[in-house]
């Protein structure tokens, strides 16, 4: 084989190789907007927006303080105020898997968002850095070391004592949304003392400028 032979079978080597690369790419991008999640590690203004309003959304009941736990009622030591002020956040997104009759039910509402939907635990595969300065709705206290540890092994009085203007611990997936059709869809937990949670999807649109739900389906309160 000569040297123009071997030349032109590894440029075409190459050339089939770019079109599969290629083609894999935007058929794995099915929301265009969140193509770039793939190398970007970091959340972008859009994401914190939907963050932003999920929580108002999820935790408005909590905030006149009358949802309180049976422990709360009778031991000020896991806050220090009874009206949601302070949020405690940890320092990176986590979620739990959607069950397929979740999925299920929410399309009998509303099936066009399917591929945001899914999106969500696609997305979510790994955990993102959180900037509790972004989250416009609460303020936040980041929880990272020895305080997300407390947050996650039931040390949740020391917690409230390091912190006593926090209200609660509040985790959430990060958003998949898509501006063309302006929706969007996140996960969110909340929970007090680690003897319960409740657990929500939650689906926003875009309305005159800000996001709002229009539906949210609860996981499970334990």
């Amino acid at each position: 084989i000569n040297l123009r032979e071997q030349t032109g079978r590894i440029m075409n080597s190459f050339f089939k190789y770019t079109l599969i690369l290629s083609f894999t790419f935007f058929y794995s991008c099915t929301v265009p907007d969140n193509c770039y999640k793939a190398n970007n590690s970091e959340m972008d203004d859009e994401e914190y927006e939907i963050i932003s309003s999920g929580l108002e959304w999820f935790l408005r009941d909590y905030k006149d303080g009358n949802y309180l736990t049976e422990d709360e009622n009778y031991d000020s030591t896991y806050s220090g105020n009874k009206r949601l002020k302070v949020l405690l956040v940890p320092d990176s997104t986590n979620i739990e898997a959607i069950h397929e009759g979740h999925i299920k039910y929410h399309q009998m509402f509303d099936s066009s968002d399917n591929y945001i939907t899914r999106g969500v635990d696609k997305v979510n595969r790994k955990q993102y850095p959180v900037n509790g300065n972004k989250i416009t709705t609460f303020e936040t206290i980041i929880l990272s070391g020895e305080d997300k540890h407390l947050s996650e092994t039931m040390g949740f009085k020391d917690l409230y004592k390091k912190y006593p203007e926090g209200w609660g611990i509040v985790t959430f997936s990060r958003p998949v949304y898509d501006l063309k059709t302006k929706h969007a869809a996140l996960y969110l937990r909340f929970s007090k003392n680690g003897k319960w949670a409740k657990i929500v999807y939650m689906w926003l649109t875009k309305d005159s400028g800000k996001w709002v739900p229009y539906d949210m389906l609860d996981l499970y309160v334990v």
